[in-house]
């Protein structure tokens, strides 16, 4: 059940080390306790000094873990179905049909899921797409190839992951691609071809047999009787039409802005995970003791009386993969019945390509906003008693008292007065004391440019 009482933790920052952002972890590098690294799509912070030791081996504890590889695609759309037979040829062995259309193209993939709202951080600026022609300055946020980057220094030239790039967010797995659709319905029978004019007198050719009785020709010249013709067979079926290129996957969102630094962290002492809440151990907990439970992806911190719920550390999902392609065009339909010599008609052209559908619309950088237990938002403080700054401080709803009316408890990150603060029916709105969703803060960064560039990520040069 969720806590209502104000927490008021006494916290031993002796021993609690700060956590201190090294950036990708490299096994020549010495790592002190408190440090914290990048690996494999997932953080980690060493509770001990450590060298040449990987994630997520003793000493490191994981942080914030990779999301999740997307769903599987749908299954493609049912082929069309063939196209009608070409008319048998009169007489001779009838033409081989012409190829069938190519399919349809592959529907367009969902569009990628919406980043989680980040952890306060330093000031940043959002400099979109990533160009090695553009000059970066510090804490410059860019896109690439589907993840998220900040520049740790001035740069120019350099592709991010290298150094000075820091991972903000990584990109999800794409899903595997979608089964390929049923084979479409057999083509409708072509008509009967139509009688042909009389042929001249052929060479005598090998005996065959009886042939069909044809219209009588003009009084000719006297020539050598020959053996009937072989009667023509019928034509070949046509090969089966390729299958339609799928439509490319829409982006990735582009990941939300870091907001700025708040003070200092909670000093938590990350013991491990367990599988589930109910395998939280009760006792013979310290102050500050987290765990993070394995089935919700949830950090629980011990408050000297019960665990409390400070909020999801689990990387998101990645997109879903595209849909698979469309299933093959049908069999060509059975030819019609042999008529009388004629002439063979003109194999039409193949039909264009299908033309690449549209890219998806990029993701909301916030997210959409969710009024549940877990979702972040925003707490506006009193500037004269909490923060002489004025910032809005993020808060994790823990229970919706009214959702009617918009009220709810929360634990406030970064407050001072304690590192948090767990008030009770809050009301919805942007006065001191209320909430609002962080996509609908009116407030700026920092009441005045030189006073936000003194916020700075600890342990971040």
């Amino acid at each position: 059940m969720p806590v209502t009482a104000e927490v008021t933790t006494q916290y031993d920052t002796t021993t609690v080390p700060v956590l201190n952002w090294t950036g990708t972890f490299s096994g020549a590098t010495a790592y002190n306790p408190g440090d914290a690294v990048f690996y494999n799509g997932s953080s980690y912070v060493a509770s001990a000094a450590t060298t040449g030791t990987a994630p997520p081996a003793a000493p490191w504890q994981l942080l914030a873990q990779q999301g999740a590889t997307g769903a599987q695609g749908p299954q493609g759309n049912v082929g069309p179905t063939g196209p009608q037979g070409a008319t048998g040829a009169t007489g001779a062995q009838g033409a081989t049909g012409a190829t069938g259309p190519q399919g349809p193209q592959g529907a367009q993939g969902a569009t990628g899921a919406t980043g989680a709202t980040g952890v306060p951080g330093p000031v940043t600026v959002w400099r979109g797409t990533f160009s090695p022609a553009t000059a970066y300055n510090q804490y410059d946020t860019v896109a690439y190839q589907g993840s998220s980057y900040m520049a740790n220094a001035a740069t120019t030239g350099v592709t991010p992951p290298n150094a000075p790039w820091v991972t903000l967010a990584l990109a999800g797995a794409t899903g595997a691609t979608g089964p390929q659709g049923p084979i479409g319905n057999t083509g409708a029978t072509g008509p009967a071809g139509p009688t042909g004019a009389t042929g001249a007198q052929g060479p005598t050719g090998p005996q065959g047999p009886i042939g069909v009785t044809g219209t009588t020709g003009a009084q000719g010249a006297q020539g050598v009787a020959g053996p009937p013709g072989p009667q023509g067979t019928a034509g070949a079926a046509g090969p089966v039409g390729t299958t339609g290129p799928a439509g490319a996957a829409g982006p990735a969102g582009p990941t939300g802005p870091a907001g700025p630094q708040g003070p200092a962290g909670l000093g938590l002492n990350i013991k491990g995970t367990v599988p589930a809440y109910n395998q939280l151990p009760s006792s013979g907990n310290a102050t500050n003791d987290a765990y993070v439970t394995n089935d919700t992806g949830i950090l629980w911190t011990w408050n000297g009386n019960a665990w409390v719920n400070t909020g999801l550390v689990r990387g998101p999902a990645g997109p879903a993969g595209a849909q698979g392609p469309a299933g093959p065009t049908g069999p060509q339909g059975v030819p019609g019945a042999v008529g009388a010599a004629g002439p063979q008609g003109i194999q039409g052209p193949t039909g264009p390509q299908g033309p690449t559908g549209a890219q998806g619309a990029p993701g909301d950088p916030f997210g959409t906003p969710l009024l549940a237990i877990g979702s972040v938002v925003h707490w506006r403080p009193h500037a004269n008693t909490y923060d002489r700054y004025g910032l809005c401080k993020p808060a994790v709803i823990t229970e919706v008292l009214d959702a009617a009316n918009q009220r709810i408890n929360a634990v406030v990150l970064g407050s001072s007065g304690g590192p948090v603060l767990l008030y009770d029916a809050l009301s919805q709105g942007t006065a001191n004391g209320q909430w609002h969703f962080i996509s609908n803060c009116p407030y700026p960064m920092g009441p005045s440019t030189s006073l936000a560039s003194t916020f700075v990520l600890a342990g971040v040069a």
